[in-house]
Formats: structure tokens, sequence, C-alpha cells
């Protein structure tokens, strides 16, 4: 299963683009591009739903992925396993 089955942004991928991701469910999180280092590649990225608030970052090295989550324990955990699927699948279609 996929976890984000869509994604709503407007121009192309940056630090300042604004967008939301949907989710299985329909539920929409917002999220905002922090910070993106091309020559990494990196990026940092915060997604809200509502009250809660992750900073998520990105690193690839050499065709391996990193994810870093900034968040209360809960929350960073329940995320985790998603965000590095996620990073995988993107690593794949680099291939």
């Amino acid at each position: 299963m996929t976890l984000v089955g869509d994604v709503d942004a407007n121009g192309p991928f940056r630090a300042g683009l604004d967008g939301s991701l949907v989710l299985a469910g329909g539920v929409r999180v917002r999220f905002s591009v922090i910070e993106v280092d091309d020559r990494g590649p990196s990026w940092t990225r915060e997604l809200r739903l509502g009250p809660i608030r992750l900073l998520v970052g990105h690193q690839v090295d050499e065709g391996f992925g990193l994810v870093t989550i900034q968040a209360s324990g809960p929350v960073a955990f329940t995320y985790a396993p998603f965000a590095r699927r996620s990073l995988s699948r993107l690593l794949k279609r680099g291939d």
C-alpha cells in the first residue's frame, strides 16, 4: 500500500514550495520545502496535519538514502517506515 496517493503543488521542487500530500483515505497533509541542496542531493520539508508538525530531512549519498525526522516520539516513530519507503521508491526510479 502506498501512503501518498497524490501531490498537489505548483512550481518546481525548491525551497519555499508549499503544497499538500493526499494520503490514502483522502487525508491532506500540508507541506513546505524548507531547504534543497542539489549537490547532495538533500532536502528538508515540514509536514503539518492539524497540530502535528514534523520536520523531515532526506539525504541521498551514492545511491543510499537517509531520512531524519524531528517530531514528538510517537509521531516520528509512526511516520519513519513510510518516509523510508518513499525514499526507497524514489531511489529505485533513479536507476
